[in-house]
């Protein structure tokens, strides 16, 4: 197995953006609306619309959230801003997945845009001073629609080619050893990750196994993130030890259900024993850096 670095990495895969855009239908209050409240502390807002059109609005983030999720839970964060790096190998499920949450809500902001001109007529029936004060603020149709963007962009970047003429061959130098560090940066995090993940979960385990709680949903957790390393993190993870930690884990886990855990005493001992020795194992790896929280 191939081992990422700066020099193969996008041999290996893509990295990939999502921007999208949403409008919440609210405006500032007025001066005069906040009285003698201290305007140096004090900020305010209120709604343009009813609580059912607001809903209605909110449901148009779901899909992207949910592409959010799916691209971190595929990918690896690479140390720049709302920027993943995704493997060769899930880069089509990744497009699939984003194509179609666009098309889910595009028929969310249709319907928004179906439903826009009657929800503020409502809303000037419900409330007709605070309609009064933003019925100038309303969005035409298309600038309503325009709000709701959806996009992504698969690429690729190094640091600047040496033959260029743009910087100095001391600053060529940096760049190239700041890209290196940002590569390394993606493997310490995932070895981060990989490290507390599974010390949380070897640990959760075993304290199961202490008493009668052991159950499947944590079983399934383990598997689940065992075949994350091996599809997601396996290129990134050049740590031997970290590497012979999980094999142990791996062969730990085959087979393991948590009733027939629940119904032998000796197999739940055992297993738990199991866990404690993996988890200990675990924690007194050398040099583990701290986990980076991962964000898209």
């Amino acid at each position: 197995m191939t081992t990422i670095n700066e020099k193969n990495i996008f041999d290996m895969g893509m990295l990939v953006t999502l921007k999208a855009g949403g409008y919440d239908g609210r405006r500032k209050l007025d001066p005069e609306q906040l009285k003698d409240l201290p305007r140096e502390i004090v900020r305010g807002s209120h709604d343009m619309f009813d609580k059912e059109f607001k809903n209605l609005l909110d449901l148009a983030y779901a899909p992207v959230n949910q592409c959010r999720n799916f691209i971190k839970d595929l990918s690896i964060p690479f140390p720049v801003g709302n920027v993943y790096f995704v493997k060769t190998s899930k880069i089509q499920e990744v497009i699939d997945f984003i194509e179609k949450k666009k098309i889910e809500r595009q028929e969310v902001v249709d319907r928004i845009a179906e439903e826009y001109k009657e929800a503020i007529q409502i809303f000037a029936e419900k409330y007709p001073a605070y309609y009064q004060a933003a019925k100038d603020k309303y969005l035409s149709i298309g600038e309503l629609k325009a709000r709701f963007h959806m996009n992504y962009q698969f690429f690729q970047m190094s640091s600047p080619d040496k033959k260029g003429k743009l910087i100095s061959e001391e600053q060529y130098k940096q760049e190239q050893e700041k890209f290196k560090n940002a590569i390394n940066e993606m493997k310490e995090g995932v070895m981060a990750t990989i490290y507390q993940t599974l010390l949380d979960t070897t640990t959760k385990l075993q304290k199961q196994c202490q008493g009668s709680k052991i159950n499947q949903a944590t079983i399934k957790s383990m598997n689940g993130f065992l075949q994350k390393i091996n599809e997601v993190y396996s290129d990134f993870l050049d740590r031997d030890d970290l590497k012979t930690i999980i094999g142990k884990i791996k062969k730990q886990m085959i087979g393991i259900d948590a009733e027939e855990i629940r119904s032998s005493e000796q197999l739940k001992k055992d297993f738990g024993q199991e866990m404690a020795k993996l988890a200990e194992e675990i924690r007194v790896l050398p040099d583990v850096p701290v986990r980076r929280a991962i964000d898209l």
